[in-house]
């Protein structure tokens, strides 16, 4: 019988975490600098510090974006555009940073602004599970049927997820 702690051997570790370096190197090092904001802004005596916050939800959804953006970039042929596809989360990410206008939480923004970054990181979570399918759908039957099933079986469940948090919420 195998030991059900050895997922977290160091050679199990090492493997998972070379293999995750390979495929998202833009994503883990933003994950790495992230977890250094969120590290200092925990143990920081400074209180809650606007532009360190606005730091953190900007890594947080350019995180996303890239992710899904190495998932689309897999699933197509390479070519001189695709090879220069996964800068545009970073440069995403920065004109993200510069629109949230203010994070104090005495202004009225502060609302508006939570609601811009709720909005996106739903809609980059929304593309992992899609960037991989998002290829020409007409080329292959076989292709277009796994896709089918796909969007099927995963608006299925965030219906599902919708009806039972809104009974939450409700009660």
């Amino acid at each position: 019988m195998q030991n059900i702690f050895q997922f977290f051997s160091l050679k199990n570790l090492r493997d998972i975490a070379q293999t995750l370096w390979t495929r998202f190197p833009i994503a883990v090092m933003l994950i790495l600098v992230n977890s250094g904001f969120i590290w200092y802004q925990v143990n920081s005596d400074t209180g809650d510090n606007a532009l360190i916050i606005q730091t953190i939800l900007a890594l947080i959804v350019t995180t996303f974006l890239a992710i899904g953006v190495s998932l689309f970039t897999e699933s197509q042929k390479p070519t001189r555009y695709i090879r220069w596809l996964p800068i545009f989360p970073l440069l995403y990410g920065i004109s993200f940073f510069f629109s949230i206008s203010s994070l104090d939480t005495n202004s009225g923004v502060f609302d508006e602004n939570l609601v811009y970054f709720s909005l996106h990181l739903v809609g980059f979570i929304a593309l992992i599970f899609f960037a991989p399918y998002m290829i020409n759908r007409t080329r292959d039957e076989k292709e277009s049927i796994q896709y089918t099933n796909y969007f099927t079986r995963v608006t299925w469940e965030l219906l599902m997820a919708g009806i039972v948090g809104g009974a939450l919420m409700a009660l």
